[in-house]
């Protein structure tokens, strides 16, 4: 956006949110969430199929490009990944379904959430993320 940070410093910003590995915390919650470690039964959910981690990895890659970062990445209560962004009273999110669905929501406590259908695409994706980014920066 206009107001956000130059590419340069995006680019800054980017890496000082990376760790020793290389990966972002949206990606290390993603790698951990789909890693052999998660005790699938325990967490009482479905585990993420390839089409959920298939798509929750276009988002990552394109809230990378937008430097809007995911406050936390986990599984989805219904089966898939979700990406929750949450400033104050103002919460958003963006959930990639086992199903092959992605849904957006924004919410500011007060009214009722709005949500979405997303075509899984980079486009789409990135459109849905710049809402979410506006809403939570227009209200925040």
């Amino acid at each position: 956006s206009a107001s956000g940070p130059t590419p340069f410093w995006a680019a800054v910003i980017r890496m000082l949110k990376r760790n020793r590995t290389g990966m972002s915390l949206p990606e290390l919650q993603l790698a951990q969430m789909t890693g052999l470690t998660v005790d699938w039964a325990a967490e009482k959910r479905e585990p993420p199929n390839a089409i959920a981690r298939s798509h929750a990895s276009t988002v990552l890659t394109v809230s990378d490009i937008l430097a809007i970062s995911a406050e936390y990445v986990t599984a989805s209560a219904e089966g898939g990944v979700v990406f929750c962004f949450r400033r104050h009273d103002i919460y958003a999110d963006m959930e990639c379904f086992n199903s092959g669905e992605v849904w957006a929501l924004i919410s500011d406590r007060v009214n009722p959430p709005e949500t979405w259908a997303v075509k899984p695409n980079k486009k789409e994706i990135q459109a849905a993320l710049g809402k979410i980014d506006a809403f939570i920066k227009l209200r925040a």
